[in-house]
């Protein structure tokens, strides 16, 4: 077997490279908190093992197997694929929340109590059901079937468990599929008999479903204690950011707590939700105070 040939540590190149390494064994002992970006240095070689640029860690990163999280304010950012996020969880750091609300578009939603936000952005509760500790659950004594609140004793589409179906001219009562006529307090809807005071997909009426957190008692859609419709879902007026206190009072961009927005430091509360005077068009040196169109607002000023 030949034997490689010896490397000539006189040549350029080689001087280079040794150089290198100098140079790399002196930035980690002056600086050993450094954490890899990825980003070629020099030529991206040095011997046979590439060579990372290294950059001091940031507050708030976190870091994983999969990936780096790095947080751009004071909310924290979300972690790279397989790695954890840095600071409060949400979506990319676009609101600086507080606990126990979480960053959904753009603004801070308590995920245990709210119907558009259920234990996870984006997860909204429907078909009668509300969100209690970050779960969408149904009113006492229905049950879930297919993403409907049903009583099972009385629902002919579900009649004493979900998905059974009583046939044409059927009444469900008391969980059993019966022959007869609806009887009282009930209405043929659908080919099958209901009971309008309390139907989730006919409330008060045949095809009348209660939707956004709402369900039906009496013949009528209604939210939750403590909740209130507005727009037709059921939120929390003392944490839900876009009616904080009560509907359309636009929170966006601030923390709802007890029915009053704050804003971060810097922000003031206009219509649109929080906002820079300093550097917003639409609300440039004070609320409602928009610049023209080509204008721009700086420190205040349209120019």
């Amino acid at each position: 077997m030949s034997r490689a040939a010896p490397r000539n540590l006189s040549s350029p190149s080689s001087l280079d490279t040794l150089e290198r390494r100098r140079t790399m064994r002196w930035m980690v002992s002056r600086s050993p908190l450094l954490v890899v970006a990825g980003l070629a240095l020099g030529s991206g070689a040095c011997g046979d093992t590439t060579i990372h640029a290294l950059v001091p860690a940031e507050a708030g990163a976190g870091t994983g197997a999969g990936g780096t999280g790095t947080s751009s304010s004071a909310a924290g950012g979300q972690g790279g694929e397989g790695g954890g996020g840095g600071g409060q969880a949400g979506s990319g750091g676009e609101a600086d929340c507080s606990p126990p609300t979480s960053a959904c578009d753009g603004s801070c939603f308590d995920l245990s109590t709210s119907n558009v936000h259920c234990g996870a952005c984006g997860v909204a509760c429907s078909g009668g059901s509300y969100c209690v500790a970050g779960s969408c659950v149904c009113p006492e004594g229905q049950s879930n079937c297919d993403g409907i609140c049903s009583s099972l004793d009385k629902d002919p589409q579900n009649c004493g468990a979900c998905a059974y179906d009583c046939s044409a001219g059927e009444v469900c009562a008391d969980g059993y599929c019966e022959s007869g006529a609806c009887g009282p307090g009930q209405a043929l809807c659908d080919g099958g008999c209901v009971d309008l005071q309390s139907s989730n997909t006919h409330c008060g009426s045949c095809d009348a479903p209660c939707e956004g957190g709402e369900s039906c008692s009496g013949g009528l859609c209604l939210c939750p204690p403590l909740q209130i419709s507005c727009s037709d879902v059921c939120v929390d007026p003392a944490t839900d950011p876009d009616h904080c206190g009560g509907c359309d009072t636009d929170c966006s961009g601030g923390t709802c707590a007890s029915g009053i927005c704050t804003c971060a430091a810097g922000d003031d509360l206009c219509s649109s939700g929080c906002v820079d005077l300093k550097s917003d068009h639409e609300n440039c040196g004070d609320c409602e105070s928009p610049c023209a169109g080509g204008e721009t607002c700086v420190n205040g000023t349209c120019t």
